[in-house]
């Protein structure tokens, strides 16, 4: 895949094509700002966490970052949003008059643009609930907030742990609190039944779920003569439910159907978890969660019948990412899982990781070879073979660098050791602890040793030999440029702790960061082309470029996990989730 490539791909996901969708929206690519886009997974990446459709042509969908996406059965585009602020509810009335909120802020959708209808200052709001008698009902940490026409009025009872509001069975709505759920009817509301125990997360219709924390959660249905009687089952993993003819529960496996038997209507493979559900006229049902996802089914005699808005992987939550071009990337994952993409959709692989670790370490080597760590194990593909878990190197393995598949360097509690293809020995001849390794384009491996001082070093076949001291270092990472000879340290130095970085190149050692107010613990960097350097920390990107150092706009404040970068795709940042931007050659 070429440069140019890259950019058509995610496109492709993201122009509005003709349809059901308001003439209003306008088609705009997933991402924050400045160039930043989404990369994985698509469309859309942020968590949805609440979903509301007309019709299957005509959905809404709510989630992080304040994201609000719509989508026609066909093509999900992203519309402007007037917050950044995580969305947990949405209702509506009608096409035209669509409620959202999150944090102290609620939105509307007048059918042609959302904009802040109203804020409730130093609150947070927990649901809404758009009822069949034209109220509007708010619960969060001020309780129960009811709108009729103009007029706001708090209706005692409910407390600051209300979580839910819904309209029941009978007609009736009602909110739950904690361990209690109340009834309201006019401007009162009036307990109905304390659980004692356990906290309120979900109610719809004669249903409503509460989560017990440490040892499972209940199920309570409502019977006209009986009141709420709580459901034999486990439901330890039930994230959200509905009223559909029998009840519709989702967990870690997917959706689930409970009639006279519990049937799994969609079950998740591919990573996108369900967080949000609703009706759909009569008889239908959407769903929306993980990274973007959003699905609406129709239901007949034989069944439900999906449609999904994206079918490849949700897989998100990327420790690690390497590749050998745009068309050859690799992400580690949680409990095992390693991504590849090959320029056009992602796959998964299974690993020989425990399934109960992180992959924390990609490595892409030439001729399709492939390192990955997970814990203090590590695992080899071999292009023709597939993956292979080669034996432990020992106990605390922090830092793995394979120069090719039979000279694997792995630092261990024990030090430093070496496998040969059939072994490992240990690399006795090491003066000092490693914390870092990598190689420049020649081949030529490097480590940070840490001996008193923390020093940059080559190994010269044998052992490592001292090229630069770094005084007044604690703790550094090390980055080598993939088209020449140069390294870069960064670290942390001094108190108050400060970020230092440092480049050498040809003997030459150089202190870069002295006009730079850079955050503290750094997480890692990576050189896109020569004295192009990106350094990642927990909520920014910083670039040295020309001399020059500045802070990369556009990406949301949150948590980085790590950067990758290449000449001829750009720099990629996995946070939640996976952005992606161009910078061309200059």
């Amino acid at each position: 895949m070429t440069r140019s490539t890259v950019p058509a791909v995610l496109f492709a996901f993201a122009l509005l094509a003709s349809g059901c969708a308001p003439d209003t929206l306008e088609p705009t690519p997933f991402g924050p700002a400045d160039g930043w886009r989404v990369f994985h997974p698509l469309p859309g990446g942020y968590d949805l966490n609440a979903v509301w459709g007309d019709s299957p042509t005509d959905v809404w969908a709510v989630g992080a970052q304040g994201s609000i996406v719509h989508w026609d059965g066909r093509t999900v585009i992203s519309v402007d949003s007037p917050v950044d602020v995580r969305l947990a509810t949405i209702d509506a009335w009608g096409r035209d008059d669509v409620y959202a909120a999150g944090e102290d802020h609620l939105l509307h959708f007048d059918g042609r643009a959302w904009h802040i209808e109203d804020r409730f200052p130093e609150e947070t709001i927990q649901d809404l609930h758009c009822a069949d008698d034209g109220r509007l009902y708010v619960v969060g940490s001020f309780g129960l907030r009811i709108r009729d026409g103009a007029d706001w009025r708090t209706v005692a009872g409910p407390r600051a742990t209300s979580a839910t509001v819904w309209t029941a069975d009978d007609g009736l709505v009602r909110v739950g609190d904690n361990s209690l759920i109340w009834i309201v009817r006019g401007w009162s509301a009036s307990r109905e039944l304390s659980m004692e125990y356990g906290g309120v997360q979900h109610g719809d219709g004669r249903l409503f779920w509460a989560d017990l924390t440490y040892y499972n959660a209940m199920v309570f249905e409502r019977d006209p003569q009986t009141g709420w009687t709580r459901q034999s089952g486990d439901w330890s993993t039930i994230k959200t439910l509905l009223d559909l003819d029998g009840m519709i529960w989702v967990n870690d496996g997917g959706i689930v159907l409970r009639d006279t038997v519990s049937t799994t209507i969609w079950r998740n493979d591919t990573g996108r978890w369900i967080y949000g559900l609703a009706r759909c006229g009569s008889d239908g049902l959407l769903a929306c969660g993980y990274g973007g996802t959003l699905m609406a089914a129709t239901r007949d005699t034989v069944g439900f019948t999906w449609n999904e808005s994206a079918l490849s992987l949700g897989y998100r939550q990327l420790n690690a990412i390497d590749g050998t071009g745009c068309d050859d990337i690799w992400a580690g994952g949680w409990w095992g899982r390693v991504l590849h993409y090959d320029g056009a959709a992602w796959t998964r692989e299974t690993s020989d990781l425990p399934g109960n670790r992180s992959v924390s370490v990609i490595q892409a080597l030439a001729d399709g070879w492939v390192l990955a760590k997970g814990g203090d194990v590590i695992s080899l593909r071999r292009p023709a073979g597939g993956w292979q878990a080669i034996p432990s190197p020992g106990f605390n393995l922090s830092s793995v660098h394979a120069a090719t598949p039979d000279s694997i360097f792995a630092v261990t509690a024990a030090g430093l050791r070496l496998w040969n293809g059939v072994g490992w020995r240990d690399v006795d001849s090491v003066d000092g602890a490693v914390h870092d390794l990598a190689a420049t384009a020649s081949g030529s491996l490097h480590a940070l040793v840490s001996n008193g001082t923390i020093s940059l070093q080559r190994w010269n076949g044998e052992t490592f030999e001292a090229l630069a001291d770094l005084p007044g270092l604690v703790y550094a990472r090390l980055c080598a440029s993939r088209s020449g000879e140069t390294l870069w340290i960064g670290g942390q130095a001094g108190s108050p702790t400060h970020s230092i970085v440092y480049r050498y190149r040809d003997g030459d050692l150089r202190r870069v960061s002295d006009d730079a107010a850079l955050p503290t613990w750094l997480i890692t960097m990576t050189e896109l082309r020569d004295d192009d350097l990106f350094l990642l920390f927990a909520d920014q990107v910083q670039r040295y470029h020309g001399d020059a150092w500045s802070r990369e706009a556009g990406l949301p404040a949150e948590v980085f996990t790590t950067i990758w970068s290449h000449p001829d795709c750009g720099v990629f940042v996995q946070g939640h989730p996976t952005f992606f931007k161009e910078f061309p050659e200059e």
